[in-house]
């Protein structure tokens, strides 16, 4: 295993030329997440009933388990997809993950999401984080594997992350600098900064995965 610095000097080289194109991607799943909640906080500004605020926030719910949750692991595959070399602009790259693989990104991701959900719901976050370490890489498994289903995914996060999970976990952690820095900007350095914890992230899968064949029965 590589250490922190080496994983986020990694991505830093990854991301070289990159970074902008990176921000914007982020910055448009943003816009298109907020686009679709905003009408819900703005019905009461407007004296409309009550009922179009629920109407609208439900709607905000929808299009970000049916759109965004898929895009943004799209854009995931594309940060993996620039890490090996391939060449082409990361929101590009994001949209057609969305399109060819749509119908294998949404269950997972919905699923993911439910059972993280859940079992931080009732351990005060804790399992939260352990199973979201432990499920961090099905979106990159998905992307080498056409062949597995969701649940085989999930399976092969779950064996690959087994003894990794920690290590991952302090990875997140050596970006704290980073996040500070998001805050004290307002958010805004976050469009750069999401980017780039995510492609470590993607490095850090291809160096777990370099001798390991991904075999579920």
């Amino acid at each position: 295993m590589k250490t922190c610095s080496q994983y986020r000097n990694l991505a830093w080289n990854s991301l070289t030329n990159k970074w902008n194109d990176a921000a914007l991607t982020m910055f448009i799943l943003c816009i298109i997440a907020v686009a679709f909640n905003a009408p819900s906080s703005i019905a009461p500004v407007l004296g409309l009933p009550y009922q179009w605020s629920y109407s609208m926030g439900g709607l905000g719910v929808a299009v970000a388990l049916l759109l965004v949750l898929p895009l943004e692991w799209g854009f995931y595959i594309g940060l993996l997809q620039m890490t090996r070399g391939e060449e082409g602009s990361l929101f590009t790259m994001m949209w057609n993950n969305f399109k060819a693989n749509y119908t294998r990104y949404l269950p997972a991701a919905i699923l993911v999401m439910i059972l993280t959900g859940l079992l931080g719901a009732v351990t005060l976050g804790i399992g939260a984080i352990i199973l979201g370490l432990a499920y961090a890489m099905v979106p990159f498994i998905l992307h080498d594997n056409p062949e597995l289903s969701t649940i085989d995914a999930m399976k092969a996060s779950r064996e690959l992350m087994r003894g990794h999970k920690w290590d991952l976990f302090v990875l997140y952690l050596s970006f704290i600098g980073w996040f500070l820095l998001g805050i004290i900007t307002c958010g805004i350095a976050f469009f750069w900064i999401q980017p780039y914890v995510y492609t470590a992230q993607a490095h850090f899968y291809e160096d777990i995965t370099a001798d390991v064949t991904i075999e579920v029965c």
